[in-house]
């Protein structure tokens, strides 16, 4: 058995319409399997990377990131 823990710089341009990471559905979100467990640790805000800034506002971007809403049904 192995364990990771995986860290995540995340940004958020909907102004908070998905709510906090500590409430999202991470088991669909991952697609955890029957042999796997997930826990959240820790959720913290932080200042937003001006690399996050300037890659989310390119249009392929954007058009990934409503596919993987979609997906999700993350009401986009």
């Amino acid at each position: 058995m192995h364990s990771y823990r995986i860290v995540i710089e995340y940004t958020d341009a909907t102004d908070g319409q998905n709510g906090h990471p500590e409430t999202w559905d991470w088991w669909s979100l991952v697609d955890i399997g029957t042999k796997e467990m997930l826990s959240v640790m820790s959720v913290e805000d932080i200042e937003t990377p001006d690399g996050h800034v300037e890659e989310i506002m390119q249009d392929e971007v954007l058009d990934e990131l409503a596919e993987i809403a979609q997906k999700h049904d993350m009401g986009y």
